[in-house]
């Protein structure tokens, strides 16, 4: 399936790797593989504040990644803002002034 060029551009820094989201794809492996084994690991409580740690820092990294996201949205934003002209703002009725 082949994907529109226009959004492929606009979704590439959403997709770009960080080491923020390097850091997120190795806790949620980490998460998955500690659930997998839960139930053959010994000491439970450990493993359960193990996956609560995992869990709060996940937490706080894709807080992280929002703020970065959020970062970009008002720069883009202002672009779009520019590319208008009077006639798209005001409609057929801006060439009278």
């Amino acid at each position: 399936m082949d994907q529109d060029p226009i959004i492929a551009e606009d979704l590439e820094p959403v997709r770009l790797r960080t080491s923020l989201l390097e850091r997120i794809d190795q806790l949620s492996e980490q998460r998955r593989r500690l659930l997998q084994e839960m139930a053959t690991i010994r000491n439970q409580v450990a493993a359960r504040r193990q996956l609560n740690e995992i869990d709060q820092e996940l937490d706080r990294l894709w807080d992280e990644r929002r703020r970065e996201l959020r970062k970009r949205q008002p720069v883009e934003q202002e672009e779009i803002a520019l590319d208008l002209s009077m006639e798209d703002l005001m409609g057929d009725d801006a060439g009278g002034f």
